[in-house]
């Protein structure tokens, strides 16, 4: 009896299985791949021109990549369990209105790299629970009305690299709950502050490559929430003041491959909790004091490309203290570094300075035992005993050296579940942990030596020490030894010759004091003798006066006329002035 109801079951179970795998594998397309367990079906380069209208009806992912459709809308309401549906890479011309109505619980759609120039208000109509829309690579050029006022839940919609050179001020109505946008690589001439009203939760904006010229004031001053905003390559050469005003949450700002003459220090001033910014491919030549003033909680800096640039002045980063990573790449006039260029720096960890034009860096620019890494590489360094520190520092990493070719690899996503595949040109710059040497994994720095001619060609780690040209005395650190000794012997010696000769001078007054001499008396008569001085005949009078006088009162024998005799048989002659000598 029990026997006999096991036979049953299993007949009545293979009268309802097998016809149904006998009709799905009927119903799936050549090529395709359609699996009644996951509910997923794959059909990726099938050449297929239409979408099939037999598939499983129960299917929730569909997956229709790199083939030729042109239209879905009368297939693909047969589906209405979808919740992700990938058609890129198709030749879509046009989407009508009400295509999506019963797709209530799509999640996600991907109509990326299509032929698709026009969204009408009612596209989307019906998708309730759609949370990630991707138009990048279409060719819309206009944002309508109202456009995507039905999508309540999106939470990011791409955007990029259509040909929008207009957007509507509701064209992103009722977008409440949207997060990220992107509006990059179009054909934007200003920034649609107005259209951004709505976006109230919006916290990452991409809107690089784009014909700005001019940031102007408050472009961005409804989006209180915003985190990230990549203005890379969006053709900037000016950014007026108050151009970020409102953004006090900003965290990573992205202002490369633009036209800025100069560090843009006041318009950036007021964003105090920004953390990350990228400034490289601009055309300023150097990095000012205080170049990035008000940026008390600035990480991670980065310039790259930045072919113009050729000098870091003193106190460039005073502002900055916690920097923690400083990037400096391919910038191929780069050379100069004031001696206090990274001053106040105490918590800075990783300092790459790659591919630059740099051919000698000082031991005493920086305590570089901070550092857990410091990369030189790919510059044109001159291996002499200036640069022996540096082979200290190397050997003292061991093989923990950052190649930093790893780090700033970018990552363009081409994997068929990701969220979003775009190509945008941003680098995502890691922090470092503070823990030890050898917790870093890193790679061997490869770098070779430019000149003097002993060392060109060869490997920096490999060289001996004993090649570097460095005398006993020719270490900065002793150099600055013997300067200081040199300084404070000189200041020393000249001390104790002004001590001597003040005591001495002393001492010889004091002993003509002894001897009798009243030596201020005697030295101001001197003195008034010396500075009297008088026209010649008045010199004559006085002097005849004074003789007179002197014979009148002599003791001697001789009367008066006498004395008078005298005198007229000496005649004076006249004297001369002091102030005429």
């Amino acid at each position: 009896m029990i026997e006999m109801t096991r036979i049953v079951e299993v007949l009545l179970f293979a009268s309802i299985v097998i016809p149904t795998l006998i009709n799905s594998l009927a119903n799936c397309p050549n090529g395709c791949l359609c699996n009644d367990e996951t509910l997923v079906v794959t059909c990726y380069e099938t050449n297929l021109d239409v979408m099939p209208i037999a598939l499983n009806p129960s299917i929730k992912q569909l997956i229709m990549k790199n083939n030729k459709i042109k239209s879905i809308e009368s297939a693909i309401q047969f589906y209405p369990d979808i919740e992700f549906l990938d058609l890129s890479g198709n030749h879509l011309l046009k989407i009508p209105s009400r295509t999506f109505q019963y797709q209530r619980r799509l999640k996600e759609m991907r109509l990326n790299n299509n032929k698709i120039g026009q969204i009408e208000p009612e596209t989307f109509h019906g998708m309730e629970s759609i949370q990630i829309l991707n138009l990048r690579g279409n060719l819309i050029d206009l944002l309508e009305h109202n456009s995507f006022s039905s999508l309540l839940n999106l939470e990011e919609l791409n955007l990029g690299q259509n040909r929008i050179a207009e957007i509507k001020s509701d064209a992103f109505y009722r977008l409440y709950n949207l997060k990220i946008l992107y509006l990059d690589d179009n054909t934007l001439s200003h920034v649609p502050a107005e259209s951004f009203l709505p976006l109230t939760s919006l916290a990452e904006l991409f809107i690089g490559v784009n014909s700005f010229t001019t940031l102007e004031k408050s472009s961005f001053e409804k989006l209180k929430k915003l985190t990230t905003l990549n203005l890379n390559g969006a053709q900037l050469d000016n950014i007026s003041s108050g151009a970020f005003t409102g953004l006090d949450n900003l965290r990573v700002l992205d202002l490369s491959s633009n036209r800025l003459a100069r560090i843009p220090t006041k318009e950036v001033s007021g964003l105090h909790r920004l953390e990350e910014l990228s400034i490289g491919m601009n055309d300023f030549e150097i990095i000012p004091e205080k170049a990035f003033e008000g940026l008390t909680n600035l990480h991670q800096l980065e310039i790259i490309g930045a072919n113009k640039l050729v000098r870091v002045q003193n106190n460039a980063f005073i502002d900055n203290g916690n920097l923690r990573i400083i990037r400096f790449i391919s910038n191929e006039e780069l050379s100069q570094f004031e001696s206090a260029a990274f001053h106040g720096l105490p918590f800075l960890k990783e300092l790459i300075l790659r591919n630059n034009a740099i051919e000698s860096i000082r031991e005493n620019l920086y305590e570089w035992d901070n550092l857990q890494v410091l990369d030189l590489s790919e510059n044109p360094l001159r291996c002499d005993c200036h640069l022996l520190w540096y082979k200290t520092f190397l050997n003292s990493r061991g093989s923990h050296l950052n190649s930093e070719q790893q780090r700033n690899s970018i990552n363009i996503n081409n994997n068929s579940n990701s969220n979003v595949n775009h190509t945008i040109n941003s680098t995502k710059m890691n922090s470092l942990s503070d823990s030890d040497n050898s917790s870093i994994v890193n790679h061997h720095q490869h770098i070779i030596c430019a000149s003097p001619a002993y060392a060109k060609g060869k490997e920096f780690r490999k060289l001996s020490s004993d090649l570097f040209g460095c005398t006993p005395n020719s270490d900065p650190k002793i150099q600055a030894i013997i300067c200081g000794l040199l300084v404070i012997t000189a200041a020393t010696i000249t001390t104790l010759i002004l001590i001597a000769y003040k005591c001495r001078r002393r001492k010889f007054r004091n002993v003509l004091k002894d001897s009798g001499w009243d030596i201020s008396s005697t030295i101001g008569r001197k003195d008034r003798d010396y500075h009297k001085t008088y026209a010649a005949p008045q010199y004559i009078d006085t002097m005849r006066k004074h003789t007179l006088g002197a014979t009148i009162s002599s003791p001697s024998h001789c009367n008066s006329m006498t004395g008078a005799n005298n005198y007229q048989q000496y005649p004076l002659t006249p004297m001369i002035p002091i102030t005429e000598l």
